[in-house]
């Protein structure tokens, strides 16, 4: 059975993860697993910037940081479509996004890196190559477009080097107080 996995860096039943759970339910109704990952409730720490560290020979679970990326990376490997959700609090996405970005994606992902130096690694085959289908929801307050403008575009870097292939994108704004997404009827139908 194919399983969509979504993240959401939100808060717990923010207006954040409704869309995100709105989207789970509507894939779900299509016959497919779903799964709900909330980051702020991971593990997750800054990358240290190993010059070309172990884990670009021997994966995430050799990173010298024992913390949920490895689990979230398996997670994110098992899935066949992929669903990130982020509030933009000034501009861009809140802090844990591109700590999820930087330690699980980036160029020890970079799928056409492998190709380019001999192939898949090792420690990836067990997964496979995929191809994954994705969908990017940005959950802004600000009045306008202008103060959550970097919101998707940031939530794209975490879909390249992966070869996420972005199938939809929500990019809300006016929507701040907690509960609000309930009341936009129009970003309930999209989500």
């Amino acid at each position: 059975m194919a399983k969509v996995v979504a993240f959401s860096a939100g808060r717990r039943n923010g207006n954040t993860e409704i869309y995100v759970k709105t989207a789970l339910m509507e894939i779900e109704k299509m016959g497919i697993e779903v799964e709900l990952i909330r980051l702020h409730e991971c593990d997750i720490r800054p990358c240290k910037a190993c010059p070309r560290g172990i884990c670009f020979v021997k994966g995430p679970e050799a990173c010298i940081l024992k913390d949920d990326v490895p689990w979230l990376w398996k997670k994110f490997m098992e899935s066949d479509g992929y669903i990130l959700g982020a509030p933009v609090w000034s501009l861009s996405p809140c802090g844990v996004v591109t700590d999820f970005r930087d330690r699980l994606f980036g160029p020890k992902m970079d799928v056409a890196g492998w190709e380019l130096h001999g192939g898949m690694p090792e420690w990836a085959k067990e997964y496979g190559k995929k191809y994954r289908p994705g969908g990017l929801i940005s959950v802004g307050g600000a009045l306008s477009k202008h103060w959550t403008s970097l919101g998707m575009a940031t939530l794209f870097t975490t879909t390249f080097s992966a070869q996420t292939n972005v199938v939809d994108t929500l990019d809300v704004h006016q929507v701040a107080d907690p509960g609000e997404a309930l009341m936009r009827e129009d970003y309930l139908l999209r989500a």
